[in-house]
């Protein structure tokens, strides 16, 4: 069995989830990092190009052999391939920093409604502080992904029937070092799990 992760973020005091947009699974190798994160090698894939036997004979049918088809092959990096995220490109550092400042906002009400004690709410936002100052120094080599939809805003409708704007969170991918397959960053309390 697989699991997906998908992101969602609690809207209100209730339990309208807003965004399905898969993001990550679990047979993506995850390594946790600082309780807060999870960070994913992305690796080289090779997308397209496949033949495929309809079973006909294209010679007897007056067409050619490759009649039809496209056999271009693309490199892609397997985390945004499979998941299908959106290429947002940049972002300016300031706009980043309110935007994930409004999501991490998200997640610490999601734990306040999911019942998580005031320590445990603080241990998350030292935590989350520490990992952002981690982000903010990666800077110069971050590129933004958004979930399939490929929208930054969503308008949603709370439980109180009331339309609200909700933004989705931007998923940092960067390189470290010379290594040419970059990282990809994911908030672990951002992502509820999906079985498929």
């Amino acid at each position: 069995m697989t699991v997906i992760i998908v992101v969602v973020v609690v809207v209100g005091g209730g339990g309208d989830f807003v965004s399905g947009d898969e993001l990550i699974s679990d047979s993506f190798d995850l390594k946790e990092v600082d309780g807060v994160a999870y960070e994913v090698k992305c690796k080289k894939i090779k997308v397209g190009g496949e033949s495929i036997d309809v079973g006909g004979n294209p010679s007897a049918e007056g067409g050619g052999e490759d009649e039809g088809v496209d056999d271009a092959v693309e490199t892609k990096f397997d985390v945004p391939a499979a998941m299908r995220l959106e290429l947002f490109g940049d972002l300016n550092k300031d706009d980043y920093k309110k935007k994930l400042k409004t999501y991490l906002k998200k997640i610490k009400e999601r734990l306040q409604n999911d019942g998580k004690s005031e320590d445990e709410i603080k241990d998350f936002e030292k935590r989350a502080q520490n990992y952002v100052k981690t982000l903010l120094q990666r800077w110069s080599g971050i590129t933004f992904y958004l979930g399939e939809s490929g929208v930054q805003m969503e308008t949603k409708v709370d439980k109180d029937g009331k339309s609200i704007q909700v933004e989705k969170p931007y998923i940092p991918f960067w390189y470290d070092g010379e290594d040419p397959e970059p990282i990809a960053c994911f908030w672990k309390d951002g992502l509820t799990e999906m079985k498929v």
